[in-house]
């Protein structure tokens, strides 16, 4: 499409790159509030609900954004390497989240989720829970994020061991 509207190679380089600073320019506040909100959640609270919690105060922090979230979207949409840029930066939220829930979750078993797993499954309910609001936005945001976390939730919510408080 920028080759049709005649922009060159370095154009639309520089076009790229402005799309990827608007689009995600916001990235490294989201996660910064995310870390919050997960941090401030009880020590004895199972990790699953944890996340849950804290993703559906960021989303409700997001909610009244629809318009330019899907924006957003359509510029990844257009531009491939925005959202591989994306996915790189949710790659290292999954790290930081799995590192911060590390302190929440007993060494791993075969049975229980590791840190890892449960912080890559909810940013996957996160952007499922973006995609069906954008859709239809009957139904507000945090509650989508209730709905898909419940969902994946009946599977990842139970069999694993709290790290015990010391209590």
């Amino acid at each position: 499409r920028l080759a049709a509207e005649g922009l060159g190679a370095r154009g639309r380089e520089r076009h790229v790159h402005q799309a990827e600073d608007v689009v995600l320019a916001d990235y490294a506040d989201r996660l910064r509030l995310l870390l919050e909100r997960l941090s401030a959640r009880p020590a004895g609270e199972e990790p699953w609900e944890s996340l849950r919690q804290a993703f559906r105060a960021v989303a409700s922090d997001d909610s009244g954004h629809r318009d330019a979230m899907s924006k957003r979207l359509r510029m990844m949409a257009e531009a491939p390497t925005v959202a591989a840029r994306s996915l790189l930066l949710q790659s290292m939220w999954e790290h930081d989240l799995a590192e911060l829930l590390s302190s929440r979750v007993q060494d791993a078993d075969h049975e229980s989720p590791s840190p890892e797993l449960l912080a890559a499954a909810a940013l996957a309910a996160m952007r499922a829970s973006i995609q069906q609001w954008l859709a239809d936005p009957s139904i507000d945001l945090p509650t989508r994020v209730d709905l898909c976390f419940e969902l994946m939730g009946k599977g990842l919510g139970s069999g694993h061991r709290r790290r015990s408080t010391g209590t």
